[in-house]
């Protein structure tokens, strides 16, 4: 990609409800250290949940406790399980 001054530039694209963007995060954050000044990292956000107001179902909260768990054992990124 580009920047507005026609630079290249590496894009993300993220979603702070995404367990995997999460636990990717120290990779992101190596890469913007690793090329800082030469390559610089634009962050664009997502909305899984953009505008819910229900209350998650039983059922959406042992997912979520599942695919915690599987992010955290994969990439070492720690998760407070104290919100289920």
């Amino acid at each position: 990609m580009s920047d507005e001054t026609g630079g290249p530039h590496f894009l993300y694209v993220a979603d702070p409800m995404c367990s995997w963007c999460y636990g990717f995060s120290p990779v992101i954050a190596a890469l913007a250290q690793q090329f800082a000044g030469r390559l610089p990292v634009r962050v664009v956000m997502g909305g899984l949940r953009a505008g819910n107001t229900h209350p998650m179902r039983a059922e959406d909260k042992e997912k979520i406790r599942g695919a915690w768990t599987r992010v955290s054992a994969a990439s070492g990124q720690p998760f407070d399980f104290a919100f289920f």
